[in-house]
């Protein structure tokens, strides 16, 4: 079930790189079975690999740019209610908006 992409146009020479299970299961222990973004927890049927740094960005496929998200992170508003986003986004300001500059407080 490895994927095979590669990291160059095919018009140049082609470096291929297999994300393999093996991969798979050593991110997620790496990660300690929590999501990149959320820190919420992972289990193999909620997982995704994504590019930290996008590919449209300038990422590249490579196992030093992957890491492990949450299925909602992935799928979003296709098939989550407004209630799930904010939620999930609640937990992306915990774990990351204080470097950034946001605080999150509930109002109820």
């Amino acid at each position: 079930m490895a994927k095979t992409v590669t990291d160059e146009p095919v018009s140049s020479k082609i470096e291929k790189f297999t994300f393999k299970a093996s991969d798979f299961r050593n991110l997620l222990n790496k990660q300690e079975y929590k999501c990149y973004v959320t820190q919420r927890e992972l289990t193999p049927e909620t997982t995704f690999a994504e590019h930290i740094v996008p590919l449209r960005q300038g990422g590249k496929h490579t196992l030093s740019n992957i890491c492990l998200v949450h299925e909602i992170l992935y799928r979003l508003k296709r098939y989550h209610s407004i209630a799930e986003i904010i939620e999930m986004s609640a937990d992306v300001i915990k774990t990351h908006g204080k470097k950034h500059g946001y605080q999150i407080k509930k109002s109820k």
